[in-house]
């Protein structure tokens, strides 16, 4: 009997792999209405704001009098922003944030497993980008830290101060230089930590197995996947299985 299910199971594999997530998003759905994991009445609709960060499953933004709001799922506290007006960047993954303060100092919030929500001590942050367990930013001086989650030396930033912007995936991370160079770290098991070459890149987005660059031609790149042509993209964002640009 077991051995004519797993026959069965493999033979329609894809079938059941996506009633086995859907079936998943059925059992979060229930929780989120009748347990509160989740935290709708954070989001107050029309609130202008001055930077916003899209999670998985929740959501933040800070507001114009520079205090923060986060709205969705809240299961390990993700969603709690920190009170205070005094905020003024912010970046959201699956069960974690993280925010620099107008003092440059950090803080995160949500799960702390791999310690991805110990933001490190100073004022002196610029810049930040969190991932599914280890978080990264970029200082003052240009230079680089991460910390967290280090199974795939992913949160091994680079030595230097020449780093002006990153991004940070599942289990890999990238940065772009002064120089307008890239490189990644972490895990390459799709290539997608492996940068291409050059100095005219303005822009990167890490996420799960590729991740995509916008070149100061305006012309953008994926590795681990592909990038429409073209020379009219000022934005891009690279998530699981698909990405998105802004022309």
């Amino acid at each position: 009997m077991f051995k004519t299910f797993i026959k069965f199971w493999k033979r329609n594999f894809l079938l059941n792999y996506h009633f086995l997530f859907s079936f998943i998003f059925i059992i979060v759905g229930i929780y989120w209405v009748f347990f509160g994991i989740a935290k709708a009445d954070a989001f107050e609709w029309g609130f202008d704001a001055t930077w916003f960060s899209l999670g998985f499953l929740h959501s933040c933004a800070i507001k114009t009098d520079w205090s923060g709001v986060c709205w969705g799922l809240n299961t390990d506290w993700q969603s709690n922003f920190p009170s205070g007006t005094n905020y003024k960047y912010v970046s959201a993954w699956t069960y974690h944030s993280c925010a620099i303060k107008t003092d440059w100092s950090g803080v995160c919030w949500g799960k702390n497993d791999y310690w991805q929500s110990n933001f490190p001590t100073g004022t002196n942050y610029k810049y930040l980008s969190v991932g599914s367990g280890h978080s990264c930013a970029i200082k003052t001086d240009w230079s680089g830290v991460c910390w967290g989650k280090n199974d795939y030396w992913q949160s091994n930033f680079p030595s230097g101060t020449n780093y002006k912007y990153l991004s940070v995936g599942s289990a890999h991370s990238c940065a772009i230089k002064t120089d307008w160079s890239g490189v990644c770290w972490g895990s390459t098991w799709e290539w997608q930590a492996n940068f291409p070459s050059g100095t005219n890149y303005k822009y990167v987005s890490a996420w799960y197995r590729h991740s995509c660059a916008i070149k100061t031609d305006w012309s953008g790149v994926c590795w681990g996947d592909t990038f429409p042509t073209g020379t009219n993209y000022k934005y891009v964002s690279a998530w699981t299985y698909h990405s998105c640009a802004i022309k």
